[in-house]
């Protein structure tokens, strides 16, 4: 309808509440209606509150999860329902929670994506159903890794001057993998990054760069001479 390509700049917070939304999903079993039975129990026999808890608001369900455990002794929960909102209170407060809190910062998301992958892989140690259920949803979702949005990550200053210099490198051979196809009504477009799970381990920011990846600059309008420069320097 615009008849020009824009980005793909999918909210990084609603990308994290699915995430969430699987791995609860995985330990609590599914209600018949849109709330959650546990929740309303928790609501009608401990406190009033405003907070949502129907499924629409995943977000919710890390509050409720952690005010469980902080309230476990004033609440009766069956032995079933401990241990549920044990893993999933663990998965929080151990690996999904500097996801979510770095959730707005665009240019740090490409880093962010592969750091919390191998966080994911990590804690399959711990749960692995959980850690395989954030790897499915997550692994999806990875907008910020596909080839036009992969160069954000030049402007992280966590990311080392020399790495940056070795993937403009490989953005000029053209080089590249973990790219899906995608189609618009004008040409074909590689916006999403598809990542196996047997990759992760080894997984590196220069593995979704190609050639493509100037298409950032280009979609925005910017000069990317320096992009060029940068690499003889």
């Amino acid at each position: 309808m615009l008849m020009k390509d824009l980005l793909y700049f999918a909210c990084r917070h609603h990308i994290f509440e699915l995430v969430l939304e699987a791995c609860f999903s995985m330990c609590i079993p599914p209600s018949s209606g849109p709330n959650i039975q546990l929740f309303q129990r928790f609501q009608k026999n401990w406190v009033i509150t405003t907070t949502a808890f129907h499924r629409a608001r995943w977000m919710a369900k890390a509050i409720y999860v952690l005010k469980f455990f902080m309230f476990q002794t004033q609440f009766a929960l069956t032995r079933v329902e401990k241990k549920s909102l044990g893993r999933i209170a663990s998965f929080i407060v151990s690996t999904y929670v500097f996801g979510w809190f770095e959730a707005p910062f665009p240019i740090r998301a490409p880093e962010n994506d592969v750091r919390f992958l191998k966080r994911l892989l990590s804690y399959e140690k711990v749960d692995p159903e959980v850690a395989q259920a954030a790897i499915k949803k997550f692994s999806g979702r990875l907008w910020y890794l596909g080839e036009e949005m992969i160069f954000l990550f030049l402007f992280d200053n966590r990311v080392d001057e020399k790495t940056k210099k070795q993937m403009v490198e490989v953005f000029k051979t053209g080089n590249h993998c973990f790219v899906k196809e995608n189609f618009t009504p004008f040409e074909s477009r590689k916006i999403k990054a598809i990542v196996c799970k047997s990759d992760i381990e080894n997984l590196r920011l220069e593995h979704f760069v190609s050639a493509r990846s100037i298409r950032l600059f280009e979609i925005l309008n910017i000069d990317s001479k320096w992009l060029l420069e940068m690499g003889r320097r």
